[in-house]
């Protein structure tokens, strides 16, 4: 009798399922761990997109912070500055200047402008020289009439900011213009009714006065000083930065 031969295991039909199912079965499992796995990639991916958007937006936040406060530092600068009343300064020291200048030439250095007399032109610019009816007026009546040729005889220095006026006759008169200006430099020579002479400096024209011509001017004394006479002495006179002059006949 002949023996019944055995089929190997693998052709068996019950072990075909078995190695289906496992395959099924793997391949189930592997599909799980890609979707857990993209699952918790996406949930971290979103994790960083909310946590850079937050940082985004704080940034931007303090960025706006840091742009305003200096531009309210900026109406605070403004606030001050438009509480600060301005600050007017008289600056006309032209005529100051040019007796500065042109005292020390015409005195042949004897007399110079002392820092008094320089403040008090600089302070009071319109009477120096006095070009308006207004001015004019204004010089006239700051005219203090106590102070005498003798007075200034004797000590000039408390009248170097005092407004005197003298009248006398024209001995010698003298205009020149001031080179690059339209100023015009005037220099007279007076002597009064008692032998007193005055040396005025007067920064604009003297109209039609001429030498005997008997005048009334205003100005501001400056010292005394000296030259040589004709007779070869010496003549002492007051120097006066002149304000205005006038003809009397």
């Amino acid at each position: 009798m002949a023996e019944k031969v055995k089929k190997p295991f693998y052709k068996k039909w019950w072990v075909w399922l078995i190695a289906i199912i496992l395959i099924i079965g793997i391949a189930n499992s592997g599909d799980e761990e890609q979707t857990a796995s993209g699952e918790e990639t996406v949930t971290e991916t979103d994790s960083n997109e909310v946590e850079n958007t937050e940082e985004g937006t704080t940034e931007e936040a303090e960025t706006e912070e840091a742009t305003e406060e200096p531009v309210e530092e900026e109406e605070e600068v403004v606030e001050e500055v438009e509480e600060e009343e301005p600050v007017v300064e008289d600056t006309n020291s032209t005529y100051a200047d040019y007796a500065d200048y042109h005292i020390p030439l015409l005195t042949e250095e004897t007399l110079a402008l002392s820092q008094e007399s320089y403040d008090y032109i600089v302070s009071n610019s319109t009477h120096f020289p006095a070009q308006t009816d207004e001015a004019i007026q204004s010089v006239k009546a700051a005219e203090d009439q106590s102070v005498t040729i003798k007075h200034l005889n004797k000590n000039v220095n408390p009248y170097l900011s005092t407004v005197l006026s003298f009248t006398g006759t024209v001995i010698s008169i003298e205009e020149v213009p001031i080179e690059e200006t339209d100023d015009t430099l005037a220099l007279i020579h007076v002597m009064d009714d008692e032998g007193n002479s005055y040396q005025v400096i007067l920064y604009k024209t003297t109209g039609d006065i001429l030498e005997e011509d008997y005048v009334h001017f205003w100005g501001v004394p400056v010292g005394p000083s000296y030259f040589e006479n004709v007779s070869g002495g010496t003549t002492n006179v007051q120097v006066f930065m002149g304000s205005h002059i006038e003809k009397l006949q």
